[in-house]
Formats: structure tokens, sequence, C-alpha cells
């Protein structure tokens, strides 16, 4: 299940009911805005059986995804590698199955949880709350080098969401 925001009539960003849907009108609408026809309404629902793969695009390594996820505060990649994880440790696509495992492997890790609260994977929630205790001990144990300190970004404004700031 991904988290697609869609607008409301209040103006306040929710859910999409179906994001799939969702995903799919959008296509539709930027398609017929290009002057592609697009025989029938834009929906969601099982794929029929027999048809034939036009593409295939294979994921970054999961370092990689970290990487640019942190390097372009990229929160929907937060969002989904939190679900990722969850699937992975318990077969619950889920961002409370992810959450619930990066609690388990920071309790497990030695953190104080106290004043720690988890409630997205994407860290926009204003209910999230991190201790500076956590985040020091995660960029200790991650070190100097890989995905997590290769994507942190870097106020050179080389690239990144900081690559036009800090910059005459």
């Amino acid at each position: 299940t991904y988290r697609v925001i869609a607008g409301s009539s209040s103006g306040t960003p929710r859910p999409a009911s179906d994001p799939p849907a969702y995903a799919a009108d959008a296509l539709t609408q930027l398609l017929v805005a290009r002057g592609v026809t697009v025989a029938g309404p834009a929906g969601s629902g099982d794929a029929p059986d027999g048809l034939e793969t036009l593409v295939d695009v294979p994921s970054l390594p999961v370092s990689e995804l970290v990487k640019e996820m942190l390097n372009f505060s990229d929160n929907n990649t937060a969002e989904l590698l939190t679900k990722a994880v969850g699937l992975a440790a318990s077969d619950d696509p889920s961002t409370a199955a992810g959450l619930a495992q990066a609690a388990e492997v920071l309790t497990e890790a030695g953190v104080d949880m106290d004043g720690i609260a988890l409630v997205d994977g994407s860290g926009l929630d204003p209910a999230n709350r991190l201790t500076c205790r956590l985040l020091d001990h995660v960029l200790a144990e991650a070190g100097p080098t890989g995905p997590l300190a290769d994507g942190l970004a870097v106020a050179d404004g080389a690239d990144g969401t900081l690559r036009d700031r800090f910059t005459r």
C-alpha cells in the first residue's frame, strides 16, 4: 500500500483512498495533456493474465536508495523504505511494521528509547520525536563512510537539497 497524497476540499493533504487508482488517474491526465488518446477510465485492480511486459526497470540497491533519499530529502522514499523494512521483518508492508522493527533494532542496540516517538517513515508527522543521543548513536554506528555518510547533505552547493543554498 503506497501512500499517495491527494488534495481535499479543505486544502489539507490526505492519503488517497485508492493509491493505484489515484496514480493511474494522474498518469491519464498527463498523457491526455500531451495529446495521447487514452481509451477508458483510469482505475486499479489486478492485471489480466497474458499481458506482455513492456519494460522492466530494476530498483537501485538499497544503499543507493538511502543515499539518494537523504541527499534529496525524499520523504516518499523514506516512507516506502519503512514499509519495505516492515515487509522484510514481518511480512507486513506497513509503516507500523517498519517502525516496530526500527524500534526493536534500536532497543537491541542499547539505545535509550525515552523521548523517542516514531510515527511515520518520512519524519513529516509533527509527533515524531528523536533525541540527540539517538542521532549520535546512529551516526557513530554508521561511521564516516557508507550510504548514510554519503547521503548526508553537504553545504557546498554541489547537489541535493542544499544545491541552491549557501552559495553566492
